[in-house]
């Protein structure tokens, strides 16, 4: 999970508004305690927090063995289709 957070005015931000910023980007912390980013404008401040999801198949490492895999699945399953409707 991730959590955006902003705060947008037709007026300078003043340093009150940003620290409340800073505030509700550390409360989203469990919404993704990986990384944190804040950026400030002269009228806005928009911040993020981002949970990095690790995969641990092997086979997810490649994406050429990831659309391989994807390939020989839908051949299979397209192979049983032909064959179960013969039967039919």
């Amino acid at each position: 999970m991730c959590g955006i957070i902003g705060i947008i005015a037709n007026y300078s931000l003043s340093n009150d508004e940003l620290g409340r910023a800073e505030v509700a980007v550390e409360r989203l912390e469990k919404r993704g305690p990986d990384a944190r980013g804040i950026v400030n404008y002269d009228s806005a401040v928009l911040a993020h927090r981002r949970l990095s999801i690790v995969v641990q198949i092997q086979l997810l490492t490649s994406p050429w063995k990831m659309l391989a895999s994807v390939i020989q699945l839908f051949l299979t399953v397209r192979f049983i289709t032909i064959k179960y409707l013969k039967m039919i």
